[in-house]
């Protein structure tokens, strides 16, 4: 049986987000300590004397230190991007079947109660009571729903007739699907030759499946199977009569599998679940699906009552959650950046005040003290990105396995993340450049 793990964050994201949290507190938290640690009261009463050569030291530190949370930064948003990219293409992804106002019921008929001709009889009755019902426009059922942790979900191995025998360790394996009629129009899973499971394809009658499209190609890929025989464990020889379009069956990012459906009428199976098709919302229906259950048999449990939107959106869940924390992730970062570089060019500023005087006094612009600003906190920026581009390309692989339809180099993501970090850099830089062309020179050479 198929299990699905959910709201768990995968290891690579555990390690991905570790990693960087480790790595900013080690450059925002342990270096200024270390610094602070140095620090000699001589060397403080001494300050003065040190005159700008003190400043420039610090004002390096300072630059180096938010050149890292800019590498950072970067680091997280292109991870937040590739993760954002992925989500966009496993939701444009088409499942093979459609969603809206269908309801899934899941059922387990106890064995003590039920043999495999009480079953049948069940199923036909539900469905026939069901498909007559106000508002209903299909019913089937299933023994493994798509999107469902719940049913019974196992492949099988199959000798194709005609062909040499090989062990059956070495057979090729095709997921098995026992269905009712009406199934996969309820879905609408679209038949592509031949035709589908039939109300008369009854235990008496010649054992007949339908397989999917993957199935056909990989196994029958010069030839029209729709008549041809298989041998399978437990059912034996089985005609195939059609062919129907691809399933996504365990979510919407996994591979299509070969399968194989079989009669629900002639190869019987305890656990199934009903999908009911509506004229509005499927959540409507379960107030009398419940009823005609229990019309038939008032013990019988449902286990899983589900619309199939819903079901998709559970199998979200997972990828879902990994973007949401790389963009909170990436959106924090963005934002101790821009806060990093407005402190560290305010903090230039006040300390260069007698420099931008003397140049203003000898006929500097406006504009040119800004660029001159700006220009200083555009260098630091550009390293930060320099190796925040670095960084994202070698750590990458730690999300490789996480992404969908999207490469972890992916040249889009990286030139928008670096983009984006230059464009935080000049907006955070230009309210201190712009107090800086307001200072007075008279002033400022005053106060040196």
């Amino acid at each position: 049986m198929r299990k699905t793990v959910i709201g768990q964050p995968p290891r690579p994201v555990i390690a991905f987000t570790a990693a960087t949290a480790i790595g900013a507190g080690v450059v925002f938290g342990v270096v200024p300590a270390l610094r602070a640690m140095r620090i000699r009261l001589s060397a403080v009463l001494q300050e003065d004397s040190r005159g700008a050569s003190g400043d420039l030291r610090a004002r390096r530190l300072l630059d180096g230190l938010v050149a890292a949370e800019i590498c950072l930064a970067l680091v997280l948003f292109v991870g937040a991007g590739l993760m954002v990219r992925s989500f966009a293409r496993i939701t444009a992804v088409d499942p093979g079947f459609r969603t809206d106002n269908v309801l899934s019921v899941s059922l387990s008929l106890p064995r003590s109660l039920y043999d495999a001709p009480r079953m049948q009889q069940f199923f036909a009755d539900l469905l026939e009571d069901l498909g007559s019902a106000p508002g209903v426009r299909a019913a089937g059922a299933t023994s493994a729903l798509p999107m469902s942790a719940v049913g019974q979900d196992f492949d099988l191995p199959f000798q194709i007739e005609g062909q040499d025998e090989v062990p059956q360790a070495e057979r090729p394996r095709s997921q098995y699907r026992s269905v009712t009629p009406g199934y996969f129009q309820t879905l609408g899973i679209p038949l592509v030759r031949g035709r589908l499971i039939e109300a008369s394809d009854w235990t008496e009658n010649v054992p007949v499946m339908v397989i999917n499209e993957s199935m056909a190609r990989l196994y029958f890929p010069d030839e029209d199977p729709v008549g041809e025989f298989l041998g399978v464990p437990m059912a034996g020889r089985i005609e195939i009569v059609g062919i129907v379009g691809d399933v996504r069956h365990a979510s919407l990012q996994a591979d299509v599998l070969p399968e194989m459906y079989v009669s629900y009428r002639q190869f019987s199976l305890s656990d199934m679940t009903l999908v009911v098709r509506g004229d509005s919302e499927a959540a409507g229906l379960a107030a009398m699906v419940r009823e005609r259950v229990r019309n038939l048999d008032p013990t019988l449990p449902l286990t899983q009552i589900a619309t199939m939107e819903g079901l998709i959106s559970e199998s979200l869940a997972q990828p879902r959650f990994n973007m949401v924390l790389l963009v909170g992730l990436a959106a924090t970062a963005l934002l101790l950046a821009a806060v990093g570089i407005y402190g560290v060019v305010s903090y230039s500023v006040v300390q260069r005040r007698g420099e931008i005087g003397v140049r203003m006094a000898l006929g500097a612009d406006a504009g040119h003290t800004r660029k001159l600003v700006i220009g200083q906190a555009m260098m630091v920026a550009a390293i930060g990105v320099t190796l925040g581009l670095v960084a994202a390309l070698a750590l990458a692989r730690l999300i490789a396995g996480l992404l969908y339809g999207v490469n972890p180099n992916d040249p889009l993501t990286l030139v928008v993340g670096a983009t984006v970090l230059l464009g935080v850099a000049a907006v955070a830089a230009a309210v201190p450049a712009a107090r800086a062309t307001r200072v007075d020179p008279v002033v400022a050479l005053r106060s040196e």
